[in-house]
């Protein structure tokens, strides 16, 4: 520090007038102590309004990108919020991140959009990602989602890989807003999105969106046109379907084995199109005459259409899990109710299988499923010409009928063109829950 020769008296050691090395010690412990440095935080905070800066930044993303980032950064080191799992609740838009500031050309907010749910109900965490106008959405699921309040921490898993965690820093109740960091995008700034609408990104020029609207304006114009001018579907093909690791072989898996989760949506057109892995589940009804009940698909579906096939299938879509799927096909497609646990103990096994065809409606299809295997055994008093079959304008279900269990398997055997293909090892594995079923109704 250069001061006058001999100021105050403190003897100058040095040509030019520099204090001491013991005299400087002294003076810069005084000007920088801890003390004086917590004063000058203060000071300097009280004059930077960092949730009024995100707040600024998610109403209209006028805020400049340092101060969001400064904002966000002040906010991680102040004491936690309070949050609760209601806070958490409903749908969230993801504005700016840490992790878009460091790319080429992006400031940090969200040039496309991103929403985020999270589920503590059902433990799962949903992701959907825009890229470009009329693509489809890409869809992450999380599994196994907590919410530990003690640590304002949300914890979850995607895939195989390692748990991922967002830590709340920040809720902003009146606005609707949360400041997070993540373990994979670094600090967030998200904001809840009222009645479900998504406002569109400021990166976006209005001509562009303008644009993207009058397509998908005349897409769906036409959609409905083609809709309305051919047969019911049979089915949703736009019903989203979770999709799944390739199996190591076709063989059954072994009990407690668990097909490996991609955490991934598809429509279910798309998949049948591009043979994705996905899980269905066939329930199979079988009376003490040893008799299957056996449905006929309905002409309108996308793969195998007016076949005879097990009593009661389904896809298992990203939102229920296998007994969920069960029950609720049970009751959809033939109107029968059962509680998840008889449906549990009719559990067989769970057998990869794969199927290629074509039909005239749809065109090719390849189906790469996980089949769930149930056997219900039914009670004396079914009657299946009761049963409240879905068959209307968009039933999938054109009748039911019975058939001794030893003419499906021989007609499976001889590659019968009335009866949805299936493997020996699918006919092996029904014939022997068949035979241990035992003669008890």
């Amino acid at each position: 520090l250069p001061i006058q020769r001999r100021a105050r008296g403190y003897p100058s050691q040095h040509a030019g007038g520099i204090l001491s090395h013991m005299h400087m010690r002294v003076v810069l412990q005084r000007l920088f102590s801890p003390r004086a440095i917590a004063i000058a935080m203060c000071s300097a905070a009280a004059r930077f309004d960092a949730p009024a800066v995100l707040a600024q930044a998610a109403d209209d993303r006028s805020a400049p990108a340092a101060e969001v980032i400064r904002a966000l950064k002040e906010i991680e080191c102040a004491p936690p919020p309070a949050a609760t799992a209601e806070d958490l609740s409903g749908r969230w838009e993801l504005v700016f991140s840490t992790a878009a500031a460091k790319l080429p050309l992006i400031d940090g907010y969200m040039p496309n959009r991103e929403v985020l749910e999270w589920d503590l109900a059902a433990r799962r965490l949903k992701l959907e990602i825009e890229t470009l106008p009329l693509l489809p959405k890409v869809r992450v699921v999380g599994e196994e989602l907590t919410f530990d309040a003690a640590s304002q921490t949300l914890t979850y898993s995607v895939k195989q890989k390692p748990p991922s965690q967002w830590r709340v820093l920040h809720v902003d109740r009146a606005n609707g807003l949360l400041a997070a960091r993540s373990s994979v995008t670094g600090l967030n700034l998200i904001r809840k999105l009222r009645g479900g609408a998504m406002r569109p990104t400021a990166t976006l020029a209005a001509a562009a969106l303008s644009a993207a609207a009058s397509a998908a304006t005349a897409l769906r114009a036409r959609r409905a046109v083609a809709t309305a001018a051919a047969p019911p579907l049979g089915q949703d093909l736009c019903e989203e379907f979770a999709l799944y690791a390739p199996p190591a072989s076709l063989a059954p898996l072994q009990r407690g084995k668990e097909p490996i989760p991609l955490g991934v949506l598809k429509a279910r057109g798309e998949v049948h199109r591009d043979g994705d892995w996905h899980r269905s589940v066939h329930v199979w009804l079988i009376d003490a005459a040893g008799r299957l009940l056996l449905q006929r698909r309905s002409a309108f579906k996308d793969t195998h259409p007016n076949l005879l096939d097990v009593s009661c299938a389904g896809h298992i879509t990203g939102a229920d899990g296998v007994v969920d799927t069960a029950v609720r096909e049970l009751q959809e497609e033939i109107g029968v109710s059962l509680p998840e646990a008889d449906l549990e103990a009719a559990w067989v096994c769970t057998l990869p299988a794969s199927a290629e065809g074509a039909t005239a409606q749809h065109g090719r299809f390849l189906c790469r499923e996980y089949q769930e295997i149930f056997l219900v055994r039914c009670s004396a008093g079914f009657d299946a010409a009761a049963l409240a079959l879905d068959q209307g304008g968009q039933g999938e279900v054109a009748g039911v009928e019975w058939r001794d269990a030893s003419e499906v398997a021989a007609a499976w055997a001889s590659g019968d063109a009335g009866f949805v293909p299936r493997t020996a090892v699918y006919g092996a594995i029904l014939s022997e829950a068949i035979a241990g079923l035992g003669g008890s109704d």
